[in-house]
């Protein structure tokens, strides 16, 4: 096979030196092919986030979910991990068909969970915050395109015993510091719902 891509490629080889030199080109060239094929592999697995258990510390808010306020169906999120488990991706749609999309990872730089939310209307970037078993703190800014305004932002994940989440958002009063609440929803998976969506 070697020997042929060698006549292909207009490399003429002497019949009696064919054998021989096929041999000591494909050993050299083995060699090199397996140990960067090793290297690449142990690479991989070392650099790999799936194992890191900090990047786990959300799985609690995989699903898919039917969102509620005040007991009455507000929309619909479904929260996936991405990327072998480096990234939870969340695609929300409200009860009046508008749509958002975020990403949320864990930077092992930085020590903290970072996300960026966009949707028609406004973004949310956070930095960080506090993390405790099926607990998750993230703070940041949101930012409002038709205004140019951004603020304080800060939004909690709660994890409560019968597998319902709790999120609770506030966003900062620029006039007077106070924190606001801005979303305070619980989610049900759709499988404990029946079919509703």
């Amino acid at each position: 096979m070697l020997f042929d891509w060698l006549s292909a490629n207009g490399v003429a080889l002497p019949s009696s030196r064919r054998r021989s030199a096929a041999r000591r080109l494909t050993a050299w060239w083995s060699v090199p092919a397996l140990t960067l094929a090793i290297a690449s592999a142990t690479a991989r697995s070392a650099d790999s986030c799936h194992d890191d258990p900090r990047f786990a510390q959300f799985d609690f808010w995989v699903g898919d979910w039917q969102v509620y306020m005040n007991d009455k169906p507000v929309g619909r999120n479904t929260i996936t991990k991405d990327a072998n488990g480096c990234v939870i991706r969340e695609h929300w749609v409200n009860s009046g068909g508008t749509d958002g999309y975020s990403l949320r990872y864990f930077n092992p730089l930085a020590d903290r969970w970072q996300m960026l939310w966009v949707s028609d209307g406004y973004s949310v970037h956070t930095n960080g915050g506090e993390v405790r078993p099926g607990e998750m703190l993230l703070s940041g800014e949101i930012h409002y395109f038709g205004t140019n305004v951004t603020t304080g932002f800060r939004v909690r994940f709660t994890r409560n015993p019968d597998g319902t989440v709790r999120q609770h958002a506030e966003q900062e009063d620029r006039e007077t510091g106070a924190w606001v609440v801005w979303f305070d929803g619980v989610y049900k998976r759709k499988a404990d719902r029946g079919n509703e969506s």
